[in-house]
């Protein structure tokens, strides 16, 4: 059966289609399927496929079919070797803020042994600020987050100040969950000595509405700010970004669907 599996790739990849395929909407639905070839000794096809992903990794990674053939090929083959070279070359800050090569450095995040996981987590840690408030960096932070505490202290030491970028609300609520109770016991007392600015600021409202919903003890603790400030709550509820913070707190002891603001 190997020896058929091999005998048809071969009449399907060959050496002068080969570097087309792997890019190919068509060609690279086929590669993906026979890199499984690449793991098996002496498979012709597989050490094909090998030679031509090698020579073709950084011009893959930034291409929208090849990034595809390259994430299944780190899922096969292993992805140690791309993450060693990642960590000790200037491309990470560009890959993990690019559409399609961030998604390549999110596959080696989750198809590496702890070591690697930790060196790529030391190599992302000067850009993290900066790619937590990009589009496609935040994702990459997220993955990062579970696993390193070095990562988290530094997120937490800019809470409010990322607070109040466009589009950290899901690296932020990530932090939170997979924070122990020490640090969500810290982030609770900083929202809540920094409330007014956060629920009054576009941005920061939203990132406050998304933590509330996610953790139960800061929706209590601001739940019950809220109460022992009547002024604080008509001030809010009278504020276009404030008024979804109080509706999600008058929201919490109803019974029934959870409540979910349009911000």
């Amino acid at each position: 059966m190997e020896d058929m599996a091999e005998e048809i790739a071969g009449t399907i990849i060959t050496g002068n289609n080969v570097a087309d395929m792997l890019c190919d909407s068509n060609g690279s639905l086929v590669v993906r399927k026979l890199l499984p070839l690449c793991t098996r000794k002496g498979s012709k096809v597989g050490q094909m496929l090998l030679k031509a992903i090698n020579q073709d990794m950084s011009s893959l990674m930034y291409d929208a079919i090849g990034n595809l053939t390259l994430q299944e090929y780190i899922k096969v083959c292993g992805g140690e070797e791309i993450a060693r070279k990642l960590c000790k070359s200037d491309e990470l800050l560009s890959m993990c803020q690019h559409t399609y090569a961030s998604h390549v450095v999110g596959s080696l995040f989750e198809n590496v042994g702890a070591t690697t996981h930790t060196n790529l987590c030391h190599a992302l840690r000067p850009h993290v600020l900066t790619l937590s408030r990009h589009l496609n960096g935040r994702f990459i932070v997220e993955k990062a987050i579970h696993a390193n505490r070095d990562i988290c202290d530094l997120l937490l030491r800019h809470f409010m100040e990322l607070a109040c970028e466009k589009g950290t609300q899901h690296v932020l609520c990530t932090l939170m969950l997979n924070s122990d109770q020490r640090c969500r016991e810290w982030v609770v007392n900083t929202v809540i000595s920094g409330l007014v600015d956060l629920a009054t600021q576009q941005c920061g409202s939203i990132v406050l509405q998304k933590l509330m919903l996610a953790d139960a003890q800061l929706l209590a603790a601001v739940k019950k700010e809220l109460a022992q400030k009547p002024r604080l709550r008509n001030n809010l509820a009278q504020n276009f970004f404030g008024k979804f913070v109080v509706q999600i707190t008058d929201a919490a002891g109803e019974q029934g669907t959870p409540f979910f603001p349009k911000a």
